[in-house]
């Protein structure tokens, strides 16, 4: 796998070409595209150019990188949305800048942002041991405290937090 496929996934340090990148961004590559039921080991492996005994040095097994991936990426989004949160001056200016820090997320990693849908819409047959309700509602949560701040301010009326969080 070259660099360039590795540095359209955003998982850590886009220059990173290091084995455990690889891996990541063949395995975002493969859950992506077919879903986490029929991604194999076999199919992440050929992909980022190592053995199987390689991945197990990284990974206890399939389940256990898709859990990291998905983690890892969903609290980096959650971080993000901390930072367009903080640097709103307004309830305006912070809407905007979480929609617009989304939509930067999607376009920079369009494959990482399927996975991640397929994940919450279409979770694996498997039991994937991550709770989804949980990681959801953090953001929810996050996103309501922002509008909550908004109400507060009066800068927006005519609702609750949460019934707009959920529009």
């Amino acid at each position: 796998m070259s660099t360039s496929a590795v540095s359209s996934i955003n998982l850590g340090d886009p220059q990173d070409d290091s084995t455990e990148a690889r891996l990541r961004a063949s395995a975002v590559k493969h859950f992506a595209a077919k879903g986490y039921d029929a991604t194999s080991i076999r199919d992440i492996i050929e992909d980022a150019g190592v053995t199987r005994p390689v991945l197990y040095y990284y990974f206890k097994n399939k389940e256990d990188l898709f859990t990291k991936l998905i983690v890892s990426e969903f609290e980096a989004g959650l971080r993000e949305l901390d930072e367009a949160i903080a640097a709103g001056t307004d309830f305006r200016d912070t809407l905007i800048r979480i929609v617009r820090s989304q939509f930067e997320r999607a376009e920079s990693s369009p494959e990482l942002v399927q996975m991640m849908l397929q994940f919450f819409f279409s979770p694996p047959d498997g039991a994937v041991g991550i709770d989804r309700l949980a990681l959801g509602n953090k953001r929810i949560h996050k996103v309501a405290r922002a509008i909550q701040a908004g109400l507060d301010a009066g800068e927006i009326a005519g609702g609750d937090a949460f019934s707009f969080t959920m529009v």
